[in-house]
């Protein structure tokens, strides 16, 4: 694995959304390299798409939506859960910080416009 989607970057890819950068775009579309995505983004998205924050969108085709994208399942695994202890306290998102311990523990690139993320030791890519 090389790198590791934030959950907006899923979320615009599937809605078409201009806000991702030309980049990442071309990222996404090179299926030679390899993208994973969070259980803990799955988990984000469920949530929110309860609160009603996310429409149109049915978690239970997540799964599905990811393999026709070619993108692997990351899972939360124990070995994850130190870093996320470690970590300084520059961003508040619990998923945010998952994912962050995730790319960490599991040498992955962030790809995530979110700023917060570059203040720690995590590679990003916009």
């Amino acid at each position: 694995m090389n790198y590791l989607a934030d959950t907006h970057v899923f979320l615009w890819w599937m809605a078409d959304s201009a806000q991702l950068s030309p980049a990442v775009h071309d990222l996404v579309r090179t299926r030679s390299l390899e993208i994973a995505f969070s259980a803990v983004s799955c988990w984000e998205i469920s949530i929110k798409a309860g609160l009603g924050k996310i429409r149109g969108l049915n978690p239970e085709l997540l799964l599905p939506e990811l393999a026709e994208l070619g993108w692997a399942e990351l899972p939360l695994h124990y070995r994850h859960i130190p870093k996320m202890h470690d970590l300084e306290d520059h961003h508040r998102d619990p998923f945010d910080r998952a994912l962050i311990a995730q790319a960490i523990t599991d040498n992955l690139t962030l790809i995530t416009r979110d700023a917060k993320i570059a203040r720690y030791p995590v590679p990003t890519f916009w």
